[in-house]
This record gives structure tokens, C-alpha cells and sequence, in this order.
């Protein structure tokens, strides 16, 4: 019988804290992950409904990739862009393998700016172990 931790199989922490009425144009740069550990990476977006308080525009997000956690460089196809006029909340995913990332690179993190007035926020979601589980005896 196999026996892991759940922290070890998957990670969320937040990448952009919650965001109200933030008025464009904006970019939010959000907290950087170590990928030494994982395997998949998935920045989760959720974007508020449009109302009064919130105007339409651009709502962009993307994925970043740093050999060292400070200096970041986009990661090419690793982005996606949510329209900001509908009155439905929205979530989605960007998403990132770790054969995807350059070589030498460690660290990713999620990038949104936007040029309307959204509420938002992003969470970092790291999954599937590199490493095997501990395992008990039975």
C-alpha cells in the first residue's frame, strides 16, 4: 500500500491577490514558484462579472519563466485572453509542463494586465510530483 502527502502531490498558493475595481491600464506580476519539485504548473484566473463598477477592456494573462526568481522572460504560446464585457464571472487556466520550460529555467509565475476596470485574482496550482511517493510497509 503506497502512502504520500497530499502537500508533496499538489501545491496552491496565491499568485495575485484578490483585486477590486482595478482601474487600466495595469500589470500585475504575480508571485513566483519553484518548479524544482513539480511537474505541471497551471496559473487558475478568475475574472469578475462586468457591472456598473466594472468597465470592459483587455484582460490578458500569461505565463513567465526565471532562472533565478527576480528577471522573468514570457514563455512563448503560454497565454490567454478573457473578455471582460460579458456579465458572467469567468475561470480559466493557463497552463505549463515542465519540459515546456527553457532549459537552465526553475521558476514561473502568472503575469495579467488589462486595460479595463476588473476584479480578479490568480491562484498557482504545481501538481504531479517529480519525485516518487514514500511508501509505508504494509
Amino acid at each position: 500500500m503506497g502512502f504520500h502527502k497530499g502537500s508533496e502531490n499538489a501545491k496552491l498558493t496565491y499568485s495575485v491577490m484578490p483585486k477590486a475595481g482595478t482601474v487600466g491600464p495595469y500589470t500585475y506580476n504575480g508571485n513566483g514558484v519553484d518548479m524544482a519539485k513539480y511537474n505541471n504548473y497551471a496559473a487558475i484566473i478568475s475574472l469578475a462579472s462586468a457591472s456598473a463598477a466594472f468597465a470592459a477592456g483587455d484582460f490578458h494573462a500569461y505565463i513567465a519563466e526565471s532562472t533565478d526568481n527576480t528577471t522573468y522572460t514570457a514563455v512563448t504560446g503560454a497565454t490567454t485572453t478573457l473578455s471582460t464585457s460579458t456579465l458572467t464571472p469567468q475561470v480559466t487556466t493557463v497552463e505549463l509542463r515542465a519540459e515546456e520550460m527553457s532549459d537552465g529555467y526553475r521558476y514561473l509565475r502568472c503575469t495579467v494586465d488589462g486595460t479595463g476596470t476588473q476584479g480578479f485574482d490568480v491562484l498557482n496550482s504545481r501538481w504531479n510530483s517529480r519525485y516518487p511517493q514514500a511508501t509505508l510497509p504494509s
